[in-house]
């Protein structure tokens, strides 16, 4: 029962602290974006080749 009561307690201390410390709406955070994705493929290649143990 002490365990029960410590993560009720534990969920309501982080449903008060979600509340506190969420982002308003107007707020972007630490990073922010233009609506675009943009990404850099890289080509990953290894000098030898893999051993796979289970293929036997």
């Amino acid at each position: 029962m002490i365990w029960q009561t410590a993560v009720m307690i534990d969920g309501v201390v982080t449903v008060f602290a979600w509340q506190r410390y969420r982002l308003k709406d107007s707020e972007t955070g630490p990073v922010g974006s233009n609506g675009r994705i943009e990404a850099i493929e890289i080509d990953v290649a290894s000098k030898t080749a893999a051993f796979n143990s289970l293929a036997d």
